[in-house]
């Protein structure tokens, strides 16, 4: 498998950037954090580890990760599914979302 980072990439229109959004709760004295973005579906253990430590770490907690599946993402979801499945239980927490939406093509928050 060729590992293609979405660098490589030219990010053409907004819709393919990744954003970061930090918003102050409780007077600043906690922060909400919200990734959302494209990128390539290579799941590389090491970094992933590294990933949900920290996110862990910082949250105090393990991270829910959500899965949206469909009918034609096996392939897709076998990968993710063995990555997270490496990683410690006190750092992340699997959920599988099978929904109308997700079914249809939709993003899954539905």
């Amino acid at each position: 498998m060729h590992i293609t980072s979405r660098a490589e990439r030219p990010v053409d229109d907004e819709s393919e950037t990744m954003t970061l959004r930090l918003r102050p709760l409780d007077g600043g004295a906690y922060t909400h954090l919200s990734l959302t973005g494209p990128m390539a579906s290579v799941a590389q253990e090491k970094q992933l580890r590294r990933l949900f430590g920290l996110l862990s770490f910082w949250h105090g907690g393990p991270v829910d990760v959500v899965l949206c599946v469909g009918t034609d993402t096996a392939g897709w979801l076998e990968v993710w599914s063995d990555a997270l499945g490496a990683m410690s239980a006190r750092d992340v927490r699997v959920r599988y979302l099978i929904n109308r939406s997700t079914l249809l093509g939709g993003d899954g928050d539905g």
